[in-house]
């Protein structure tokens, strides 16, 4: 509930995102493709597990049956046609994925509702961010560089990215460096149980393609 309450505002507009959830002890490594179990083949049994529950779940969203491998930034690279982002925090896993034709980008992030100590706190938020909770700002944060990233941008240091608070639950994460200065990217967040979710979503643009489109290669 708390998963479709926060993609409805971009349901509403007329983006089709799908959205699901899993236990991670419920993959089954033996079901990954070969491509995929490379990936985790030195892995603990219980990220192996993780990990199958996540491909699992993006194969059952986007109904292809098709590998899903893992891109430079371990993200994973979506069949053609679709964008996504996969997000796992304390034995549960999250994903959200869209058309291509809608969405040039996607970033969720699930993370333990925690009071962060003030060097924690520091080392996230800028004077000048959303009034949000430090937690909040991290998995905002979080999600917008997993968009961020997936389209060609580097990784970026939490102080190089502004929150603006748009609504109640609703931000705009602004990129404050380079020549990418200035570009804004759409958020929300909730608070799930003891968790917060955060997902970022960067509408299509004509004109404005990103510099790297991981499923249409």
């Amino acid at each position: 509930m708390a998963l479709d309450s926060l993609l409805d505002p971009w349901r509403a507009s007329g983006m089709t995102l799908r959205a699901g959830w899993c236990s991670a002890s419920a993959g089954d490594p033996d079901g990954l493709y070969p491509s995929e179990r490379v990936a985790v083949a030195a892995a603990i049994d219980a990220r192996r597990r993780e990990f199958a529950a996540g491909r699992r779940l993006l194969r059952t969203i986007t109904g292809c049956d098709v590998p899903i491998p893992v891109a430079d930034d371990r993200s994973p690279i979506l069949p053609v046609g679709h964008r996504g982002s996969l997000t796992h925090d304390d034995g549960v896993v999250v994903a959200v994925v869209a058309p291509s034709a809608q969405a040039d980008a996607l970033g969720v992030d699930l993370a333990s509702w925690i009071e962060l100590d003030p060097g924690e706190r520091s080392l996230i938020m800028r004077h000048d961010d959303a009034d949000v909770a430090p937690i909040v700002a991290f998995s905002l944060k979080e999600a917008a560089y997993k968009a961020w990233s997936s389209l060609g941008g580097r990784m970026l240091e939490h102080h190089e990215m502004r929150l603006e608070r748009t609504g109640d639950h609703e931000v705009v994460a602004e990129v404050m460096i380079g020549e990418s200065r200035g570009r804004r990217l759409s958020g929300r967040w909730c608070r799930a149980g003891d968790r917060v979710l955060a997902v970022v979503v960067v509408s299509a643009q004509p004109g404005c393609a990103p510099s790297r489109r991981y499923g249409d290669a």
